[in-house]
């Protein structure tokens, strides 16, 4: 009803978060012109006016009626406002992160606002709200069984953000924040080579070897190991249970693109992506950066390569020593477009799909022909003189509006 008076009156009358949330779907299906975006404002002035979790709660409550991002073109926009004010007002919180506010668990709050490790590693805003959180408004979310990711390698990485960005927080917060990772179900990559080098998790020596022991042996004898030991490392480190598994980019196209300019200055070209809210044009996928690669030979070659390279991330990046450890990484299954011009027919080049079996550190994912002439062999003149212009010509036909650009899309 408050919709249709919206016709009327221009106004929205409808008061309190559930009936605006309510109002706003019923706009959204009827197409109320304007209306999604009253709705909206009316929303966010509400939210903004208050000083406590009241709002935050009433929106946790009434969560199933936000849009989904395909509902309709302001949807996502909206749904990031009210992700943002809710992390910020649980950052403002100095509450104990186990508390109970109106008989919702402060840690369900926590969990909702950030849902999952890559979620956060991938949006630049969410990572900072993260890292302003209290040592134990974050213990509660590590310690939640709800709380998802796609590896613990990850988990690993969001609390190594924290870390490095709260260095005066006291010893006793930052080792009841470590004992909430579960190192039994890091890759083995990051728990035989990394985790020796990170001196804040306070893992002793004789502690990695029991881990690499415990996390490699049999069932029967991991079982002896438990009961003998459990007195001494009876923490979530070896006890816990996986977290929930999820894929954030999973069924997500993600657009990348390299500048003319960059083909200019060097042989081995990194994308970027256009959707990468962290702020480095890389994704974060199972603990590691990865981004499209792109190399060429500097002569008369008249191929190039397209693939996906994995580095450390940024909690991690001086530790050049270790960067051999991405070619034992795994990415999830996805596929890699390049994209073509007309002069090139717009026939598209695109790989076969990458299952996580794919060797990568650099995957040769696709191999395609410099020049326009679509992989045809160069008459002898031609070839030579391919080397004498510019380098930016034997672009042409990958070119679009100054770029060359594709998709990754993960499976």
């Amino acid at each position: 009803m408050v919709a249709i008076v919206f016709m009327y009156t221009g106004k929205v009358e409808a008061t309190g978060v559930e009936a605006l949330l309510r109002t706003r779907r019923l706009a959204s299906f009827l197409q109320i012109e304007g209306c999604v975006e009253a709705c909206d404002l009316a929303l966010m002035a509400l939210a903004n006016n208050s000083a406590s979790l009241e709002v935050v709660q009433q929106l946790y409550a009434c969560r199933q009626l936000l849009p989904a991002a395909d509902d309709d073109p302001a949807a996502p926009a909206f749904v990031s406002s009210v992700q943002g004010f809710c992390r910020q007002k649980l950052v403002q919180h100095r509450g104990q992160g186990g508390g109970t506010l109106d008989s919702v668990p402060l840690a369900d709050l926590l969990v909702w606002a950030f849902p999952s490790a890559p979620a956060v590693l991938n949006d630049a805003a969410a990572l900072r709200s993260l890292q302003s959180l209290s040592p134990e408004a974050l213990e509660a979310l590590l310690a939640n069984a709800s709380f998802a990711t796609d590896s613990e390698d990850s988990v690993l990485v969001m609390l190594a953000h924290w870390i490095n960005a709260n260095s005066g927080a006291p010893g006793a917060a930052r080792r009841a924040l470590v004992l909430q990772l579960r190192l039994l179900h890091l890759s083995d990559a990051f728990r035989n080579a990394l985790l020796p080098e990170l001196s804040w998790l306070g893992l002793t020596a004789n502690e990695h070897r029991f881990l690499c022991t415990y996390a490699s042996a049999a069932p029967r004898a991991r079982s002896r190991l438990a009961l003998t030991f459990y007195n001494v490392w009876g923490t979530s480190w070896y006890s816990a249970d996986a977290r929930p598994r999820v894929v954030f980019f999973e069924g997500r196209c993600l657009d990348w693109s390299i500048s003319q300019e960059q083909l200019t200055h060097s042989t081995v070209l990194c994308a970027k992506f256009t959707e990468c809210a962290a702020g480095h044009g890389a994704i974060v996928i199972n603990g590691l950066e990865w981004r499209v690669q792109l190399t060429y030979m500097n002569d008369n070659s008249r191929v190039f390569f397209l693939g996906l390279c994995a580095s450390l991330p940024q909690p991690f990046a001086r530790l050049k020593h270790l960067e051999w450890l991405c070619s034992a990484a795994g990415m999830e299954p996805c596929r890699l477009l390049l994209r073509r011009d007309a002069v090139s027919n717009g026939r598209n080049c695109q790989n076969g799909p990458l299952t996580s079996d794919a060797s990568v550190g650099m995957v040769p994912s696709i191999m395609a022909p410099l020049d326009p002439d679509d992989g045809q062999a160069a008459a002898p003149a031609r070839q030579a003189a391919l080397i004498s212009v510019l380098p930016i010509s034997r672009w042409t036909g990958y070119l679009r509006d100054g770029k060359i650009s594709g998709t990754l899309t993960v499976l």
